[in-house]
Formats: structure tokens, sequence, C-alpha cells
């Protein structure tokens, strides 16, 4: 069952990070604890919460850590680089400072703990591994993965190949072995209803780097899931929606896999040019490695940005369409086969959860209006 752990953390919280059933990271900021971008931490369940100091950039978009937290970072939102880096059992107090560990990622959506000091950011960067700038032709920007193994000191660019459009880039991964990755993206038009729009005015990150010289944006949305099985030198496309989905409008959010061959992605059409049966959200299955996939449970007027695999356990966050009073968490113990859905009431949209493999965990969620607030919940 989930529980109110804190009624007012601040004005956004965008990602959740449990460490363990008492500690846990949120990514977000604003509000009575801290004014400006943090990344605020508990280690009683939620009661009391700490802030690291000095984070100078816009917002702080997403978070990650190894077990106990012993090194932790961030990325952030809007031309930004990598954001928080901690290393120490006390992330608040062992605070390193807003880098330019990667000066050349500009936004991202997801971070990745892989094992040891190994992370990945997920999103937008601006140069090739060479430091030569990107020259692909549909965007002044390169997309993909974000690799460092050294708790952020260094970075290695892994470009996802789907970004076939302005716009169309890659937003979540996940990494089932050290060879083996997916990325999941897409496109949405700007005003669409994205969750993230809706709630915080945030569009499509890299949308302000596309200017003179390079193509209009597509007008309708884009589904891609690539696949490397080679640790990112090589990519292949397993799911893209070239017909810019006139039966079944969407764009990927995050993707979990359960191992190499089995995956799930969030997918949405939140806004009023989606078709009547296909205005809500949309969980798909591969059990074949992304040969197929399988749209395995959908949701009039819903959305979703979360998702998380755990074993025997999948779980997605999210909310109804629109200015949410409420969130949603869905839960599936026997692979997809049935959906479990809790309400989380009277906070808003649940922006992102994160769960344990005992089953516990903690959510974030965010009402908009008449003032943007958040909260955290725990299971």
């Amino acid at each position: 069952m989930w529980n109110l752990a804190y009624a007012d953390l601040s004005r956004v919280a965008l990602g959740v990070h449990a460490v363990s059933n008492t500690s846990v990271l949120v990514a977000g900021g604003g509000g009575p604890i801290q004014a400006g971008p943090a990344v605020f931490a508990s280690e009683d369940a939620g009661a009391t919460w700490a802030t690291a100091p000095g984070i100078k950039l816009s917002m702080v978009n997403a978070i990650g850590a190894s077990p106990h937290g012993r090194v932790a970072f961030g990325v952030s939102l809007y031309g930004q680089s990598i954001a928080f880096h901690a290393e120490g059992d006390d992330l608040a107090a062992a605070y390193k400072g807003s880098s330019d560990r990667s000066p050349s990622a500009t936004s991202g959506q997801d971070v990745e703990f892989l094992g040891d000091s190994t992370f990945a950011a997920i999103g937008q960067f601006n140069e090739w591994q060479n430091k030569s700038a990107c020259t692909v032709p549909a965007s002044p920007q390169c997309s993909g993965v974000l690799l460092s193994r050294d708790g952020g000191d260094t970075f290695e660019r892994y470009p996802w190949g789907g970004s076939d459009a302005p716009g169309v880039d890659a937003r979540y991964a996940a990494f089932p072995s050290s060879k083996t990755w997916y990325a999941a993206g897409g496109h949405f038009p700007l005003g669409s209803g994205n969750a993230m729009q809706a709630h915080f005015g945030a569009s499509q990150p890299n949308r302000s780097a596309v200017g003179a010289g390079y193509p209009p944006e597509p007008p309708g949305y884009r589904a891609l899931v690539t696949k490397t099985t080679d640790g990112g030198a090589t990519w292949a496309t397993v799911f893209n929606d070239t017909s810019f989905n006139k039966s079944r409008m969407f764009y990927f959010n995050q993707i979990g896999c359960a191992s190499d061959a089995a995956c799930w992605a969030v997918a949405e059409c939140p806004a009023a040019e989606c078709p009547d049966d296909g205005y809500g959200m949309f969980i798909y299955h591969t059990a074949d490695g992304g040969a197929s996939w399988e749209e395995q449970y959908y949701e009039y007027e819903a959305s979703a940005l979360s998702l998380q695999v755990l074993p025997g356990r999948v779980v997605v966050g999210g909310g109804p369409v629109g200015v949410a009073s409420n969130g949603f968490v869905w839960e599936s113990t026997d692979a997809g086969k049935s959906w479990a859905k809790s309400i989380l009431k009277g906070h808003g949209y649940v922006m992102d959860v994160d769960m344990l493999a005992d089953g516990a965990g903690f959510a974030v969620s965010c009402v908009a209006f008449p003032l943007s607030k958040c909260a955290v919940w725990r299971k």
C-alpha cells in the first residue's frame, strides 16, 4: 500500500531513486526546503530531508546511485551538463558540486547505474567522441547514451542510431547485460500534452537548438526502440513507427528489461489530435529481443512516464491526462498479463517511481496548478 511520506518537498520533482527502504534521493528543486535546483536526500524514509548545496543548473531531471549511495549523479534539462556527483555515505555532505565533467552533454531524462562506478546518462549531446560537432542531417545534436566508467569523471558517447528526423531523440534506455542495451524515444509535437510539458512547461530538450539550415520538425508522432548487442558499437532498429501512428499515435517514454530478450516500454498519446481509441497510455512488451512487440495494456485518458522492471514485477508510474490531482501506479506480477492500479490521491501526477526487490519503494508526484508542489510516497 502506498502512503504519503512528505507532502510538500519541492516545486519540481522529476526523478526518484530508492537506495534502500529508508534512504531515498529525489531530483528536482524549488519549494520550502531549497529555492533553486536541488538533489534531496532522506535517510529516514522521507520524514526529513537534506539537500546537496550549490547546484547551478536550471533543473535536475534524473538521479541515479550505486548501492548505499556511495556515488551518485544526475542530469539536467535544457542545454546543461552533468549536474550532480557525490561520493560517500552522506550524499548531501559529500556533494562535489556542479561540474563540466561532460561539457558536450546538453540534456537528459534518464540515469542508470550499471555497476561499480559505471553510470549511463541518456539524452542529447553536441559532439562526437572525437570532439567534432554532430553533423547528422536531421538535427544539430547527437542522441543516445553517455557512458561513464569512472563515476562521472569521463564519458564515452554512443549515438543510438534513431535520430532520423528533427526532434527524434533517445529519451530512456535499459541495460539488461554488459553488451545488450535498448534505447527508447521518438517524437511528439510541441504542445501535444506530453506529461513533462503539461506539468512544467517543458518541451523536447533539443528543440531550442534546431535553427536555420536544419529541416523543420515533422508534424506528428514517432516511436522508436533501437538495440545494440555489442556494447554500443552498432545499433539496430527493433521498433519504428514510420507512418506517424495514423491509427495508434504515440511516442515512447521509459523502457526496462528483465533479460536480453524480455523488455517492456511505456508509451503515450495524451493530446487532442490522438484518435478516440488511442487517447491514453500503452505498455508494449517483447519476449524475443525486439523481433516482435505486443500491446499488453492500454488505458484511455491516462499518461505514463516511468517504468521499472524488477524480478517478478513490472511497475509503471503516471496519471490522468491533463492537470492531475491524483497519480497512478500500475503493477504486474505476471509478466504483464494483468495489471493492478493504485491511485495516489491528492498530490498530482506520478513523475517517477523506484521500487526495491522486496516490493518496497518510493514515488514522487506533482500537481501543477494553482501552485506547483511535489510529494514523496512510500510503499
